[in-house]
């Protein structure tokens, strides 16, 4: 693993396990939409654009879907168009 991926994984490891991701969400109030894109999602291992593995990936998914309402697109999108 290199030493980007090992800070990125050690910082996101923090923010976690210190409960600022808590705190974040008690700043912000219910019903706000916010939207997540990834990309490079696989386990080619490539030096030269590097990814996040897709067992990454599902950990985080599993992770979002425990803690929050996990809606499409198409329906933050309605949501918006209507005022909500």
């Amino acid at each position: 693993m290199s030493l980007s991926r090992r800070l990125k994984a050690a910082t996101a490891g923090c923010l976690y396990r210190s409960g600022a991701l808590d705190f974040y969400t008690r700043m912000h109030p219910p019903g706000r939409g916010i939207a997540l894109m990834y990309h490079r999602v696989n386990d080619l291992e490539d030096p030269f654009f590097p990814s996040l593995p897709v067992s990454a990936f599902a950990r985080q998914l599993d992770y979002l879907i425990r803690r929050y309402q996990v809606v499409p697109l198409e329906q933050m999108a309605e949501w918006a168009a209507s005022g909500a």
